[in-house]
Protein backbone atom coordinates (compact mmCIF):
# COMPACT_ATOMS: atom_id res chain seq x y z
CA UNK A 1 0.00 0.00 0.00
CA UNK A 2 3.16 2.34 1.15
CA UNK A 3 4.48 1.71 -2.69
CA UNK A 4 1.61 3.13 -4.29
CA UNK A 5 1.02 5.79 -2.29
CA UNK A 6 5.00 6.55 -3.37
CA UNK A 7 3.82 5.84 -6.78
CA UNK A 8 1.06 8.34 -6.97
CA UNK A 9 3.05 11.13 -4.92
CA UNK A 10 5.83 10.84 -7.35
CA UNK A 11 3.73 11.07 -10.53
CA UNK A 12 1.60 14.10 -8.81
CA UNK A 13 4.94 15.58 -8.48
CA UNK A 14 6.05 15.13 -11.66
CA UNK A 15 3.10 16.39 -13.96
CA UNK A 16 2.29 19.15 -11.14
CA UNK A 17 6.05 20.58 -10.59
CA UNK A 18 8.65 19.26 -12.72
CA UNK A 19 6.50 19.66 -16.34
CA UNK A 20 5.61 23.32 -15.59
CA UNK A 21 9.11 24.30 -14.41
CA UNK A 22 10.57 22.94 -17.51
CA UNK A 23 7.98 24.82 -19.23
CA UNK A 24 8.56 27.54 -17.74
CA UNK A 25 12.19 27.22 -18.15
CA UNK A 26 12.54 26.52 -21.81
CA UNK A 27 10.05 29.85 -22.59
CA UNK A 28 12.58 31.96 -20.29
CA UNK A 29 15.76 30.64 -21.65
CA UNK A 30 14.19 31.13 -25.36
CA UNK A 31 12.71 34.81 -24.59
CA UNK A 32 16.49 35.51 -23.56
CA UNK A 33 17.81 34.58 -27.07
CA UNK A 34 15.35 36.70 -28.32
CA UNK A 35 15.69 39.68 -26.48
CA UNK A 36 19.61 39.35 -26.57
CA UNK A 37 19.34 39.40 -30.27
CA UNK A 38 16.94 42.40 -31.01
CA UNK A 39 18.79 45.49 -32.30
CA UNK A 40 17.60 48.55 -30.46
CA UNK A 41 15.87 51.57 -33.23
CA UNK A 42 14.76 54.93 -32.93
CA UNK A 43 11.68 55.57 -31.94
CA UNK A 44 8.68 57.69 -33.60
CA UNK A 45 8.29 60.69 -30.80
CA UNK A 46 4.88 61.43 -31.26
CA UNK A 47 3.67 58.11 -31.14
CA UNK A 48 5.80 57.90 -27.90
CA UNK A 49 4.18 60.74 -26.28
CA UNK A 50 0.98 58.90 -27.31
CA UNK A 51 1.32 55.77 -25.37
CA UNK A 52 3.07 57.40 -22.67
CA UNK A 53 -0.53 59.44 -22.43
CA UNK A 54 -2.09 55.76 -22.63
CA UNK A 55 0.03 53.88 -20.50
CA UNK A 56 -0.72 56.65 -17.76
CA UNK A 57 -4.34 55.90 -18.48
CA UNK A 58 -3.50 52.58 -18.08
CA UNK A 59 -1.72 52.80 -14.56
CA UNK A 60 -4.13 54.91 -12.88
CA UNK A 61 -6.99 52.53 -13.60
CA UNK A 62 -4.48 49.51 -12.66
CA UNK A 63 -4.52 51.74 -8.85
CA UNK A 64 -8.72 52.81 -8.98
CA UNK A 65 -9.13 48.82 -9.67
CA UNK A 66 -6.55 47.84 -6.84
CA UNK A 67 -8.16 50.09 -4.14
CA UNK A 68 -11.65 49.22 -5.05
CA UNK A 69 -10.64 45.42 -4.52
CA UNK A 70 -8.92 46.00 -1.42
CA UNK A 71 -12.11 48.04 -0.15
CA UNK A 72 -14.32 44.92 -1.61
CA UNK A 73 -11.94 42.56 0.84
CA UNK A 74 -12.13 44.64 4.12
CA UNK A 75 -16.12 45.07 3.27
CA UNK A 76 -16.91 41.39 2.47
CA UNK A 77 -17.47 40.65 6.13
CA UNK A 78 -19.37 43.65 6.90
CA UNK A 79 -21.63 42.58 4.23
CA UNK A 80 -21.50 39.05 5.59
CA UNK A 81 -22.91 39.99 9.02
CA UNK A 82 -25.38 42.74 7.82
CA UNK A 83 -26.83 39.86 5.26
CA UNK A 84 -26.71 37.60 8.49
CA UNK A 85 -31.03 36.88 9.31
CA UNK A 86 -29.42 36.65 13.27
CA UNK A 87 -27.68 39.59 13.19
CA UNK A 88 -30.12 41.92 12.13
CA UNK A 89 -32.67 40.22 13.87
CA UNK A 90 -30.19 41.16 17.15
CA UNK A 91 -29.77 44.77 15.19
CA UNK A 92 -33.67 45.67 15.42
CA UNK A 93 -33.77 44.29 19.12
CA UNK A 94 -31.25 46.69 20.35
CA UNK A 95 -32.46 49.53 17.96
CA UNK A 96 -36.12 48.97 19.27
CA UNK A 97 -35.10 48.69 22.98
CA UNK A 98 -32.86 52.25 21.85
CA UNK A 99 -35.76 53.77 21.03
CA UNK A 100 -37.60 53.34 24.31
CA UNK A 101 -37.03 56.81 26.30
CA UNK A 102 -37.29 55.76 29.66
CA UNK A 103 -35.35 52.58 29.07
CA UNK A 104 -32.29 53.63 30.96
CA UNK A 105 -34.17 55.37 33.86
CA UNK A 106 -36.64 52.52 33.92
CA UNK A 107 -33.59 50.31 34.51
CA UNK A 108 -32.04 52.95 37.51
CA UNK A 109 -34.89 52.72 39.18
CA UNK A 110 -35.27 48.61 38.95
CA UNK A 111 -31.39 48.28 40.08
CA UNK A 112 -32.27 50.41 43.08
CA UNK A 113 -35.33 48.64 44.01
CA UNK A 114 -33.27 45.51 44.05
CA UNK A 115 -30.67 47.25 46.45
CA UNK A 116 -33.37 47.76 48.58
CA UNK A 117 -34.65 44.47 49.11
CA UNK A 118 -32.20 42.74 51.27
CA UNK A 119 -33.96 39.66 50.84
CA UNK A 120 -33.26 39.10 47.12
CA UNK A 121 -29.91 39.35 46.52
CA UNK A 122 -28.77 40.71 43.64
CA UNK A 123 -26.96 37.58 42.17
CA UNK A 124 -30.01 35.16 42.13
CA UNK A 125 -32.49 37.10 40.27
CA UNK A 126 -32.67 36.14 36.79
CA UNK A 127 -33.27 38.90 33.87
CA UNK A 128 -37.34 37.71 33.75
CA UNK A 129 -37.51 39.20 37.50
CA UNK A 130 -36.32 42.58 36.40
CA UNK A 131 -38.53 44.81 34.56
CA UNK A 132 -37.43 46.80 31.29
Amino acid sequence: MAQLFFGYNLAVLVVGVVVPFCVFGTCYVWLGVFLSSVKAQGADVKAHAARCQLLDRAVAWYYASYTISAANCCLDPLLYCFSSPRFREALRGTLANARKPNLIRSFCQQSAKSEESPDIPNSTMTTSDRAL
